[in-house]
């Protein structure tokens, strides 16, 4: 997709979210007497008066609209020298992405998650970022934050993971020099450890030291789980294999 395009679309909507909020119609004035001239919901012409006191703040006000529409139509002309399918195409990721906002900001943390991740769902960090697009191109079904209940109390691991039929949690520590940070993390990580979650076992925990992130030993860890680069139907095949073989050669020797 032309990045070119998309930018419009991008603004083409921001400008119409801001003309939304515009007061309506048009800014008519005749002498020192001023009016607002609009359509009623039956399409009819009506006719507001505007107060003597209220004037400069009302033309204010349409000269702004004036403004946002005279933009408005210099990206629609813009906007003619893509393709339809170009447009078309755009306008679909403009909406993905506004989507992608509205899911993150109905979640309980939703106001820090800032970066949009290839898979097109915002994350709260650019350590999560990089993690998040690793998973989704290396095609590990993941669920970020997403609610776990432990008792009275629940919690939003940064990323469950489905492998194989089996659920691996994965927790990004990455503010280590904030002591109630710290205290925090060391709570919830004794709770999920009453709870069965336990750290070697299907918890994962990346530690982030000096604000530095290791993608290289991230990377290790999923693959000495064989999360990453396990193909498991020629595993389990390769293992048929090999008993049927086993078998063979019993069954030879006697």
């Amino acid at each position: 997709m032309n990045l070119n395009v998309y930018e419009l679309i991008e603004k083409k909507n921001c400008l119409e979210a801001q003309l939304r909020t515009m007061p309506p119609g048009s800014l008519l004035m005749r002498g020192r007497y001023a009016y607002i001239q609009f359509s009623d919901a039956n399409g009819k012409q009506r006719q507001r008066y505007v107060r003597r006191e209220d004037i400069t703040r009302v033309q204010n006000q349409y000269n702004a609209k004036t403004d946002l529409l005279r933009r408005l139509r210099g990206i629609c002309a813009e906007l003619q020298q893509f393709s339809p399918a170009e447009r078309s195409k755009a306008s679909l990721a403009y909406s993905e992405k506004q989507k992608a906002r509205q899911i993150a900001d109905a979640h309980p943390y939703g106001s820090h998650r800032k970066h949009l991740t290839i898979h097109g769902e915002y994350v709260a960090s650019k350590s999560e970022l990089a993690l998040a697009d690793y998973l989704f191109l290396h095609h590990i079904h993941y669920d970020y934050e997403k609610p776990l209940k432990l008792g009275r109390k629940t919690y939003y691991p940064d990323f469950t993971l489905y492998v194989h039929d089996t659920i691996i949690y994965v927790e990004y520590l990455g503010m280590l020099h904030n002591t109630q940070y710290c205290f925090n993390n060391k709570i919830k990580l004794m709770q999920y450890q009453n709870h069965g979650i336990i750290e070697g076992f299907n918890l994962l925990c990346f530690r982030e030291h000096d604000g530095i992130l290791n993608m290289q030993h991230i990377d290790n860890c999923f693959r000495s789980w064989g999360i990453i680069e396990k193909d498991w139907d020629k595993i389990v095949a390769k293992r048929q294999n090999h008993i049927a073989k086993l078998k063979q050669q019993r069954h030879s020797s006697s």
